[in-house]
């Protein structure tokens, strides 16, 4: 293994790795154009070690990357909910005592409805 398809590697997998921080940390976009730099690196790296000598192992590489940038964000998507961040950046759902007085409204007005029309009492 030379020095660019080590830094190939090595390059990706801290690419995959700050886009996961990316996700998990607020940082202004700050990791983000950390990764897209390592990842274009990664990408040169990659095309200087193997395009010319073995294109096959350079189009693998890119399908690696390809597949590795979705799963990445995918696994830190599942797992923002665990982290402590999770309660500042996402909603609660509410309780469903707090949703009850919606439902005893909404069946008030349709009540009120079917006094006034016949054909909403049918449908019902």
């Amino acid at each position: 293994m030379n020095t660019y398809e080590f830094w190939a590697i090595i390059l990706l997998i801290l690419g995959l790795g700050f886009l996961i921080l990316e996700i998990l940390i607020p940082s202004g976009g700050i990791l983000g154009t950390i990764t897209a730099v390592l990842m274009v690196s990664s990408i040169s790296c990659a095309w200087t070690a193997w395009y010319s000598k073995t294109p096959v192992a350079f189009w693998a590489f890119l399908a690696v990357l390809a597949a590795g940038i979705p799963a990445s964000i995918f696994g830190a998507l599942k797992a923002l909910p665990y982290t402590p961040l999770a309660g500042t950046v996402l909603l609660k759902p509410p309780k469903a005592d707090e949703l009850t007085p919606f439902q005893q409204e909404i069946s008030k007005l349709r009540e009120l409805v079917a006094q006034r029309d016949p054909l909403y009492r049918e449908a019902c």
